[in-house]
């Protein structure tokens, strides 16, 4: 999957975006996400790579 630009999305608040599936067979087809009602601490943790960054992050 390809989502271009996730990071500034996410960022910024935007709640759908499209992106791009990339099959096996070099096949790809456009979808669209969604990521509505996320909490601040939900879009760190996708800011920050994972789960376990962010328990890194805020652990240390």
């Amino acid at each position: 999957m390809f989502v271009p630009d996730v990071r500034e999305k996410i960022e910024k608040g935007i709640e759908e975006f499209d992106a791009k599936v990339i099959r096996a067979d070099g096949e790809v087809c456009d979808i669209k996400l969604y990521v509505k009602g996320l909490t601040d601490d939900e879009k760190e943790i996708i800011l920050d790579g994972c789960l376990m960054n962010y328990y890194k992050k805020h652990n240390s």
